[in-house]
């Protein structure tokens, strides 16, 4: 073997090894992103929060579910912190921190509270 066909080897075997390298971290990457997108119980949600009477409107903020109360006494600390759900409370607001998928947990609450208006 001539050393230009050993250099050309190696630089083969180099750029085959980053490939194999690249795509290995790229599909644990998706792994990873594919599990956290889970969403999470909203029907425990609106037991946390006192109920689908308790609630006057929701609002979207980036991540924060920004949740207008009727009576702030009625949230159950407990049951937000099973959830893995932060937040705090301002007057008769609640500004939840929701890690994963913030829009589809807002609509299936709405849908919950809407379902005794009719």
């Amino acid at each position: 073997m001539t050393t230009e066909q050993i250099i050309a080897l190696s630089i083969s075997l180099a750029v085959i090894v980053l490939g194999v390298t690249y795509l290995y971290i790229y599909h644990r990457k998706n792994q990873k992103s594919s599990k956290g997108t889970a969403v999470l119980d909203v029907q425990r949600l609106l037991e946390a929060l006192g109920g689908k009477e308790n609630i006057n409107g929701t609002f979207l903020d980036h991540k924060r579910l920004k949740i207008q109360l009727n009576n702030p006494k009625l949230v159950s600390q407990a049951l937000l912190k099973t959830l893995d759900i932060s937040g705090f409370l301002t007057g008769k607001e609640l500004k939840l921190l929701i890690k994963d998928n913030p829009i589809e947990v807002k609509n299936n609450l709405d849908k919950l509270r809407n379902e005794v208006r009719q």
